[in-house]
């Protein structure tokens, strides 16, 4: 039977109205196809992202106890987001061929083949974990750019999003692992402002390798924390960046009163690429700018331990390797309370360690700081710097110094200040090897030797130290003051082996123990994560 005109026409606009919903149900089915699929089952699910899949939908789509396993060898770029999920099972997100980076291990840049890369295709982090996040870990992944202009976090844990500002204590993103991770700029050329920002609560950083860390006239840190409360674990990693290694505290917190607590820094690499270094046959022709290996400006409760800090130069500073500098850039609130650096090995500076004990805006001390068992060598003018082992400022209170070995040619101890109200209260000084250099132990306006001590400190110890080269007449008795280092002091200084090996000085410490650093608990603390390095062995 033939159609009348009109029905032919209503039938054929009837088929024409219903291709886009027909075209728009193939796309939508095609998109699923290409989706990452969660099994059908109540229990934890494995979720497969392949070259290719949409790696933010499977994040959102996974829960907690689920694995998100990205396939070694793919690439995903993107700003991605850690999402929010209820409940305390953590989400692993991993590569494919994590088994074939064993636990424990510290990955290095020839392990990327075995990992998945995520890039960020701009400014923003690769990976973000926005307030109130929690219990995600990230392992086996290579983070990283996805071209050569500026970053500014490639992993960001914490201190806000697109909706504002992480400024009270329950809006820190909490329980973040980054295991096993290569974290790197694009290449030599790259800049990179941060590796890993530390603004959460509960998290570790373990294992990996942070690099290329570097910017011109900007400071860059391969890891910082400033507004999260919590403990940090950062332990077996290298950590390379231009301006600071690690930095705690310094920009101000929105969380007011926010100090990052309960740190533990143990049996990391922390380095400066000579191709930084302008003058150094290595240097490759661009100044990034650079400041000190570790720096704390707020911090309570902190234990830095077993690390090897090597090569920090003048530059943007004056070659420091260590700086615990009470203060932050609004004054409002900044605390550096019971710290220990202990069993750290420096090698390669201008200076060695700085108390800096006061921020000049806010009028807060520096407390209960314990610096123990380190070995400083290879200090001084070839690196910038005077060569002054330890330095106390601003009047820090309650500052062990004990049983360090040091090998710095300018001084050791030496103040700076003028002002009876800034000397150090309560300051130990005590069974340390040190050389007298030019100045020994010096303060402003020229006092020397036990002179200094009692102008610039109170409550002072000074007791059980070998001062090779200083005048036993201008410093206190209970201490021995050979004329210099003999080739029998030390049992191969030439090798990098600073134990006391002159049986005149052995055993002489307070403590009945050889003066300086033992070196069999540093060469322990530096065994847990590395080779000791040949200063040790």
């Amino acid at each position: 039977m033939k159609l009348r005109g009109r029905k032919k026409v209503a039938l054929v606009l009837v088929a024409l109205a219903a291709l886009p919903l027909a075209y728009l149900t193939y796309a939508f089915a095609q998109r699923q196809a290409t989706r990452p699929r969660r099994p059908a089952t109540s229990g934890p699910a494995t979720i497969a992202v392949k070259a290719g899949d949409n790696l933010q939908a499977a994040l959102d789509r996974a829960r907690p106890g689920d694995e998100v396993v990205l396939e070694a060898g793919a690439t995903f770029v993107g700003n991605f987001v850690l999402p929010f999920k209820a409940g305390d099972g953590f989400i692993t997100v991993r590569s494919s061929r994590l088994a074939e980076l064993p636990e424990g291990r510290r990955v290095t840049p020839a392990d990327a083949a075995r990992m998945a890369r995520v890039s960020t295709p701009g400014a923003g982090p690769a990976v973000l974990a926005p307030p109130r996040s929690h219990h995600w870990r990230l392992l086996g992944l290579e983070i990283t750019q996805a071209a050569s202009s500026l970053t500014y976090d490639l992993v960001q844990f914490g201190d806000g999003d697109a909706e504002g500002p992480q400024d009270t204590l329950e809006e820190a993103p909490r329980h973040l692992v980054l295991d096993r991770c290569y974290v790197h700029a694009f290449g030599p050329q790259a800049p990179l402002k941060r590796g890993v920002a530390l603004n959460s609560a509960h998290t570790s950083v373990t294992n990996s390798h942070v690099s290329g860390v570097k910017v011109v006239g900007q400071e860059t840190q391969a890891l910082a924390g400033w507004n999260g409360p919590g403990p940090f674990h950062v332990e077996n990693n290298y950590l390379e960046a231009a301006g600071i290694n690690i930095l705690f505290g310094g920009a101000p917190p929105t969380v007011r009163g926010m100090v990052p607590s309960d740190i533990v820094v143990r049996g990391n690499h922390l380095y400066k690429p000579l191709s930084w270094k302008l003058g150094d046959p290595a240097y490759t022709g661009t100044r990034w700018t650079v400041k000190n290996l570790l720096e704390l400006k707020s911090a309570r409760r902190a234990v830095i331990e077993g690390n090897l800090l090597e090569h920090s130069w003048a530059d943007a500073q004056i070659g420091w390797a260590v700086i615990f500098n009470t203060a932050n850039d609004s004054g409002e609130w900044s605390r550096i309370e019971d710290i220990e650096f202990r069993s750290n090995v420096i090698r390669g500076a201008g200076n060695g360690v700085n108390l800096r004990g006061r921020d000049e805006k806010s009028g807060v001390k520096m407390s209960r700081v314990r610096v123990e068992n380190n070995l400083l060598t290879d200090l001084g003018e070839k690196w910038g710097g005077y060569g002054i082992a330890f330095q106390v400022l601003r009047g820090p209170s309650d500052v062990t110094i004990e049983h360090n070995t040091a090998d710095a040619p300018h001084a050791a101890l030496m103040f700076d200040v003028d002002d009876p109200a800034e000397t150090a209260d309560g300051l130990s000084f005590v069974n340390n090897v040190v050389r007298h250099g030019h100045y020994g132990v010096f303060g402003s306006g020229g006092a020397m030797g036990a002179d200094a001590l009692e102008r610039f400190s109170r409550r002072w110890k000074f007791a059980g130290n070998v001062m090779a080269g200083a005048d036993p007449g201008r410093y206190p008795a209970g201490n021995l003051y050979p004329p210099a280092f003999d080739a029998k002091f030390f049992a191969d200084a030439a090798r990098g082996n600073y134990r006391v090996a002159h049986p005149r000085f052995k055993g002489r410490a307070t403590d009945g123990t050889d003066p300086g650093c033992d070196f069999d608990k540093l060469e322990a603390a530096l065994a847990w994560h590395l080779k000791p390095p040949a200063a040790v062995r």
